[in-house]
């Protein structure tokens, strides 16, 4: 087996055990036994959770830095994997030297127990750092790595996620909140998301199109054309028509008239179907008949649409069910609009989800609540992962959601994301909610 090979074996790995040796002195190892969808870390304040969790983060990350001013000696990740035959191991070791002062942090991978590492990439803190040591190049190596095998995003907002990078120069601070910047950005990357979908689905339509076309110029021969006319659902017939001539972009004005002409002879015919035909009756039925055959392709074509777009739409009607008296939707340039809903549940005075600058009832995104946008966040970062297996941490994400939404936010991340495997640590029982056996206390654990 090829490098190529084994890493695509191994890839959309999610964690089964967490190992943490000396973790701030302690003599017993921390163990946490993952279970494969939604795990929590619960503990009183001053307990640890939140270093736990931010260590954690940071190991499956990459972040060395943060690890070297961690206190714990070693750490074992054991990930799930659906062929027994591999145990995938992430194996992180932190040195220090007789001091107390880090020396190195040092990242091994193994895909089973009888092969060699995968990989070993050794990060000396900065005292003991050789001048001539690629620190980048080993730094992006070991991201790549990790990147091979699983995935892993930090959600919350209010507690940003770990990092190694140095406080930048005073004076240089933004004057953007932190989650203003990060809607931002998420509006951007769900706007290229759904541009990418309407491209997959022009694809399909081009494909139609072009075997519509060509249909005019191969003869191809129909078996029972004429005496299959009254197996025909006309009325299903003409939706399927018109909605196929719609989205061709005709007018109503040109296509209308031509579907009730169409729909009423095909009647006609069938309701004389046992007298004796002339034959231009006969080439009518068949050309109905031939028609008929490229409404099977249209639902066909509408079948891959609802695939195509399913997740988004499941993005919205979700987010829409969360927010009060507000709609969101995808504006004709697939920018996540917001609008106001008055208080009779009617969505404008016309009832249509068209975004016009400067209309009252617009709602602009950095004019949402901090909780609603990061609902927003939450649920984006959610589809943009397109159903693959990730590992989603964060530290008390219930901060600035409703009750109602605390409740709601794992299992609405599970069913827009099956593969995800969720660990959060978190003070809400709301939070945990149906999740009560999947919880792992800091007192426990660590005490």
């Amino acid at each position: 087996m090829s490098s190529e090979q084994k890493d695509d074996s191994l890839s959309d790995l999610v964690l089964k055990k967490i190992t943490i040796r000396n973790y701030r002195g302690s003599a017993t190892p921390l163990v946490i036994d993952l279970k494969r969808d939604a795990n929590f870390l619960v503990g009183r304040n001053g307990t640890g959770k939140t270093s736990l969790i931010n260590l954690i983060y940071a190991i499956l990350a990459g972040r060395h830095a943060s690890l070297l001013a961690v206190d714990f000696t070693s750490a074992d990740i054991v990930f799930s994997h659906p062929d027994k035959r591999y145990s995938p191991t992430l194996f992180v070791e932190r040195r220090v030297d007789d001091d107390g002062d880090p020396v190195s942090v040092t990242y091994r991978f193994k895909d089973a127990k009888s092969r060699p590492d995968a990989f070993n990439i050794s990060f000396r803190s900065k005292y003991y750092r050789r001048p001539d040591e690629p620190l980048n190049v080993n730094l992006r190596k070991l991201r790549a790595e990790l990147q091979k095998r699983f995935h892993v995003t930090w959600l919350a907002l209010n507690r940003s996620a770990p990092s190694n990078a140095l406080s930048s120069a005073e004076g240089n601070k933004s004057s953007v909140s932190e989650v203003d910047s990060k809607i931002q950005n998420t509006i951007h990357r769900l706007s290229t998301y759904v541009t990418t979908l309407d491209g997959d689905f022009a694809d399909e339509v081009e494909i139609f199109q072009k075997q519509l076309l060509l249909s005019f110029l191969v003869e191809e021969k129909e078996k029972g054309s004429v005496q299959l006319m009254g197996d025909l659902d006309l009325d299903e017939e003409k939706v399927q028509l018109t909605s196929m001539l719609r989205e061709l972009k005709l007018s109503p004005e040109e296509y209308i008239p031509k579907v009730e002409s169409h729909i009423s002879t095909a009647k006609s015919l069938h309701a004389d179907r046992l007298k004796t035909q002339s034959f231009t009756n006969i080439i009518k039925m068949y050309d109905i008949w031939k028609l008929h055959r490229w409404v099977e392709k249209w639902r066909m074509l509408q079948d891959r649409r609802y695939k195509i777009y399913h997740d988004k739409d499941l993005f919205i009607t979700k987010l829409n069910e969360m927010l009060y008296r507000k709609v969101a939707f995808f504006d004709s340039g697939n920018i996540l609009r917001i609008k106001s809903i008055s208080k009779d549940g009617n969505v404008s005075a016309d009832g249509d989800l068209v975004y016009i600058e400067g209309m009252s009832d617009n709602i602009g995104i950095v004019e949402l609540s901090s909780g609603e946008k990061q609902l927003i966040i939450f649920l984006a970062e959610t589809l943009l992962r397109d159903r693959r297996p990730y590992i989603y941490i964060a530290d008390e994400p219930e901060l600035s959601l409703h009750i109602e939404w605390q409740e709601k936010l794992v299992p609405l991340i599970l069913e827009l994301s099956p593969q995800a495997q969720i660990f959060f640590a978190t003070h809400s029982p709301d939070i945990v909610n149906q999740y009560g056996e999947n919880v792992f206390s800091m007192e426990e654990l660590a005490h």
